[in-house]
């Protein structure tokens, strides 16, 4: 038998074996979770043992706070609208009007999340039907939905479904002004340079008007020192603040808004010519297309603002035959990257164009055919075409190109004038800043218009 001396041994070897080391560490495990269930029994058996209510607390929240309708058999960019909800106000509205002509007819599926996740109550004209996101309502008016908090509590929303009542794609014309002494003249011819409209006015001697407060009122500037026999028609204007005008008897002169266009000065020329009219000018080119006569035959030429330039060698650049001299109407313009001018109307079935304003090109045909003091002007990225007559027929409707003028098309009827206007010819239409249109003054047969109109796309209001 072992002595004493011998366990005592043992008991140390086993201490200072790595069993021993485990055998510890699970004993202190043991202890530990003995000790935590111990606690969580005691505290078990307090709560089951204790005479103590807790209350639960409601919210009184009663928000609709995400709200949307759909139905793919009306539109299916209906479920793309989205709705705001103004909580201070109680609305839910869509920003984004729906498209014009737009019509409920049909029931739309309605989706919504409320703060206490019940449904809601359709109270409209003191109806009291129950909702669940996910039901069909009709939504053709304007709706009164109640949601409803937890507590009981409620809260009512207007509901409004905003429809655009006027088709973007329309212009809205209006008369601003009737019987304007100064447009019932010879000859007119109106510009817009900054926020100053500018009317030439010819009865005997040319008188300038100006106007400041969008061609509503206008000032008298008195004569100026043009010669009686300058055509008004054929102004033109050359780069941002210069205007030309040339004469029955063949002369050029310039004008420019620093000395508020009363002041005009003739323009030389390196070869004796005799300018027959103003085409316009090219963009981006600065140069001022004209065209000259000399012994009889008519050139194209060019001005560069401050002298008409020689003829090319051997005189070769001829005016086509079928190209218009008079009765058009001419736009300078950039189209990618290059400065074109190109006129339209007249006795010619096509627009023509240049970019250099010596030769020209047939662009496409024109519709309609041979108008006769006609009106083309570039106005949100299209050109429009308005006015004019062809024989004695008056143009009513309004033509549109995308291209450059190289094709027209019939604009649709909402575009048009109204019946209260009374087509012309020979009138001034300019575009301001604004997006609006101005079409001033003009003749009916031998009697000229003496009132202004202006006009705007819907869309770009």
């Amino acid at each position: 038998m072992p002595n004493i001396a011998d366990k005592v041994k043992n008991v140390s070897t086993f201490a200072n074996s790595n069993i021993y080391v485990y055998y510890k560490a699970l004993m202190k495990l043991k202890t530990t979770f003995f000790i935590l269930g111990a606690v969580l029994l005691s505290t078990f058996v307090s709560c089951l043992g204790s005479s103590d209510t807790y209350d639960v607390t409601y919210s009184p929240d009663a928000e609709i706070v995400s709200f949307s309708i759909k139905n793919d058999s009306i539109d299916t960019a209906l479920k793309a609208i989205s709705f705001s909800i103004d909580q201070l106000q109680s609305e839910i509205y869509n920003k984004d009007s729906a498209n014009f002509g737009l019509v409920l007819t049909e029931k739309v599926i309605l989706t919504f999340s409320t703060v206490s996740g019940y449904n809601i109550l359709n109270v409209t004209d003191g109806d009291s039907t129950w909702v669940a996101s996910g039901d069909s309502i009709d939504f053709s008016k304007t709706l009164i939905l109640r949601s409803y908090a937890a507590t009981g509590e409620h809260k009512d929303y207007t509901v409004k479904f905003n429809i655009h009542q006027i088709d973007p794609d329309s212009i809205w014309w209006q008369q601003v002004n009737s019987n304007l002494d100064f447009l019932g003249q010879d000859e007119t011819k109106t510009f817009l340079i900054g926020s100053t409209f500018y009317c030439f006015s010819k009865s005997g001697t040319v008188k300038l008007y100006t106007s400041t407060d969008n061609a509503v009122s206008w000032t008298d500037n008195g004569n100026l020192n043009l010669p009686f026999d300058a055509v008004l028609s054929q102004i033109q204007q050359f780069g941002k603040d210069s205007l030309f005008v040339c004469t029955s008897s063949g002369d050029l002169y310039r004008s420019d808004v620093s000395n508020s266009f009363i002041s005009w000065s003739k323009i030389s020329s390196t070869t004796p010519v005799t300018v027959k009219n103003v085409f316009g000018t090219v963009a981006k080119k600065n140069l001022l297309a004209i065209a000259a006569e000399k012994k009889g035959i008519l050139y194209s030429m060019v001005c560069d603002g401050k002298t008409i330039l020689e003829l090319m060698p051997n005189d070769t650049i001829l005016i086509p035959s079928e190209m218009p001299v008079s009765a058009f109407s001419s736009i300078s313009y950039e189209r990618t990257n290059s400065g074109h001018l190109t006129i339209a109307g007249g006795t010619s079935s096509t627009s023509w164009g240049t970019t250099n304003g010596l030769y020209w090109a047939q662009v496409g045909n024109l519709l309609p055919l041979n108008v006769q003091g006609t009106n083309v002007f570039k106005y949100n990225d299209n050109f429009y075409l308005l006015n004019g007559i062809t024989g004695s027929t008056y143009n009513t409707s309004v033509y549109t190109s995308i291209d450059g003028t190289n094709t027209w098309q019939l604009s649709p009827s909402k575009t048009y004038l109204p019946g209260s206007y009374t087509f012309r010819t020979d009138a001034s239409v300019v575009v301001g800043s604004d997006n609006i249109i101005y079409i001033i003054g003009g003749k009916n047969g031998n009697n000229p218009v003496t009132d202004i109109w202006r006009g705007r796309l819907n869309k770009l209001n």
